[in-house]
């Protein structure tokens, strides 16, 4: 019996020093370097406004005015009841569309509309003459509701909705519930276009007031953020140990009741 306790203690002593390695499996996007995309990331941090071209599966939300959307800013009467009270509150929920895989959406009244490539005021300007057709001095107001930056590391896997466009890093992490204590605030990342060939991958360093000023760096959609956890390597080497340990005592104890 004193042999098995042995062997077990053995075990146990051996799974912990195999987990006091690196713990790479529990880091991502890894490089050799930190200078060069420290250096992007502060040469992205002046950039003021980006210019977002409409893309395929954008979603949008658009309003028809006319008379040059007059309506957007007359004032409302106070006290006063009008009697299309529910035609106004559909018109404050408008109804939202879709590109598809080819760019292009279909529209009420005006069909099949391509948007692929156009800002969004270059859209708002095109299907307003298309619905000058219909309405007098149409004015198109269009609004995107499909942008979103992926955060990913320490806060755990979140889906950030961007309420608007040219929303900084800092404006980000505090919709994701700021930065915690178990994340490095030295070690974030933000990878740009990952899914294609121009793939950017930037090392932001917000632990100094010097670094502070990464933070102004506007995210763009499909934009995933990486916050690196801080690790502590005693415990999950403890935690790997006692795993491996419980599993060599259940193939013990069942070596032991058959040999009985």
């Amino acid at each position: 019996m004193k042999r098995i306790v042995h062997t077990l203690l053995l075990c146990f002593f051996i799974a912990l020093l195999a987990g006091c390695g690196k713990p790479s499996k529990f880091l991502f996007f890894q490089t050799e370097s930190k200078k060069d995309y420290a250096a992007l990331a502060n040469q992205q941090a002046q950039q003021v406004a980006l210019t977002y071209t409409l893309r395929p599966f954008d979603a949008f939300e658009m309003r028809i005015f006319t008379n040059q959307g007059q309506l957007m800013v007359q004032p409302e009467p106070v006290g006063v009841e009008t009697a299309n009270t529910n035609a106004n509150n559909i018109q404050r929920q408008p109804p939202e569309f879709m590109l598809d895989s080819l760019g292009q959406v279909v529209l009420p009244a005006i069909g099949i509309q391509k948007l692929d490539g156009l800002t969004v005021m270059e859209a708002q300007k095109r299907l307003s003459k298309l619905y000058e057709l219909y309405y007098k001095d149409a004015f198109v107001s269009i609004r995107i509701v499909s942008h979103r930056v992926t955060i990913l590391g320490a806060p755990g896997g979140q889906v950030i909705p961007l309420p608007y466009q040219g929303m900084s890093l800092l404006e980000v992490l505090a919709l994701a519930g700021g930065l915690s204590q178990v994340g490095r605030t030295d070690n974030i990342r933000l990878i740009r276009n990952a899914m294609t060939e121009d793939q950017e991958l930037m090392f932001l360093d917000l632990s100094t007031v010097q670094g502070l000023s990464q933070a102004s760096l506007r995210v763009e959609p499909g934009d995933i953020i990486y916050i690196q956890p801080r690790l502590n390597l005693f415990s999950q080497s403890i935690r790997d140990a006692v795993s491996v340990t419980a599993a060599l005592t259940s193939v013990v104890t069942i070596i032991i009741l058959l040999t009985r």
